[in-house]
């Protein structure tokens, strides 16, 4: 439940997928896959897997951590969560808290693991491509703590919190919007890098 606790959960999604551009780069297979795919549904290809595999590693993982704890304890109680979703626990509804509740922090693992993506075809050392989107998180939750901004764009917000206002699915919606453009935007980029690589190869 710490904020360390949430970085780990967006750094272990990066290492599925994340970093297999490098590792391929380095040993000289890009060409291979380019010369048959293309440049574009090469990179595509790199950006849609990792941001699936980014989400999915850390909704199977929240999922079966959840399953084996539910077999000594009770899956709800009482509410003590006072977030956006908590709503849901409050009506008596613990299995639709969890939808939302995991689905919110998977999308930041998604955003990672292009994000350690983007960073990979920028230098390719697997490394760099793991410790780069923190770095970064880092560095932009510094920045955008102090700027006048709305929160929900506080880097804070997009990758830790759980914030949100309204009802549960427009609360889910702003975050999946935000993330969702994110993803582009870096997947514009890396597609950029990509292709310049290739070009210079």
């Amino acid at each position: 439940g710490t904020a360390n606790a949430l970085l780990f959960l967006c750094l272990l999604p990066i290492l599925p997928f994340g970093t297999s551009f490098a590792g391929e780069w380095n040993q000289q297979a890009v060409p291979f896959w380019v010369i048959r795919l293309g440049c574009t549904r090469y990179a595509l290809g790199k950006i849609i897997l990792s941001a699936l595999s980014g989400f999915l590693f850390t909704t199977a993982g929240m999922l079966v951590f959840i399953g084996l704890l539910a077999l000594r304890l009770p899956l709800f109680v009482s509410s003590s969560t006072g977030n956006v979703y908590s709503i849901l626990l409050d009506q008596g509804h613990p299995w639709r808290y969890l939808f939302f509740y995991i689905s919110h922090l998977a999308l930041s693992s998604a955003l990672f693991a292009v994000a350690a993506l983007w960073i990979s075809t920028m230098i390719t050392h697997s490394f760099t491509a793991i410790a780069g989107p923190l770095v970064i998180y880092f560095v932009a939750h510094r920045f955008t703590t102090t700027l006048a901004i709305p929160t929900y764009l506080k880097a804070g917000a997009i990758v830790e919190w759980v914030h949100g206002t309204g009802t549960p699915w427009q609360a889910l919606g702003v975050k999946a919007a935000t993330i969702g453009i994110l993803i582009l935007i870096l997947g514009v980029l890396t597609l950029i890098n990509i292709r310049k690589k290739v070009q210079h190869a």
